[in-house]
């Protein structure tokens, strides 16, 4: 764009917007409307990440939910059973102070010495749960 001189009042002119060209920029429409474009684009990929995410931490919880269990299962292997309940509240369970562990140990049928252990795991105070079981030989 040329500049004209100063005119006699001393002011400069308003140059004349005709001689721009309207095809060298975006106009506000356009950049507004990609900018909408963008923001639905981004939300549903950012929902679809968040959901991953929840997904991947509830897994985590159910993992170490069942390895709670099998090592409480386990451990009642070691040594002949004694029936009774058996409770771990939320930060007794070393390393893991998010759970809280329910173990039962009772006669199965009553006629084979079997036993049967079942461990419920508790999580997110009490709103989540997974419980296992399984039968043992009592020799």
């Amino acid at each position: 764009m040329r500049m004209e001189k100063q005119n006699s009042s001393g002011y400069l002119p308003i140059p004349d917007m005709r001689r721009f060209n309207s095809s060298l920029g975006f106009s506000l429409i356009e950049v507004v409307g990609a900018v909408v474009i963008l923001i639905f684009i981004l939300s549903g990929t950012l929902g679809i990440f968040w959901q991953g995410l929840k997904i991947a931490v509830n897994s985590q919880k159910r993992t170490i939910a069942y390895s709670l269990a099998r090592e409480k299962i386990e451990e009642n292997y070691r040594w002949p059973l004694i029936n009774g309940e058996f409770n771990e509240n939320y930060g007794q369970i070393p390393d893991f102070p998010e759970f809280r562990r329910f173990t039962s140990i009772q006669e199965y049928l009553g006629v084979w010495q079997l036993k049967l252990i079942y461990v419920k795991i508790y999580w997110n105070n009490d709103a989540v749960s997974q419980s296992f079981e399984t039968l043992k030989a009592n020799y």
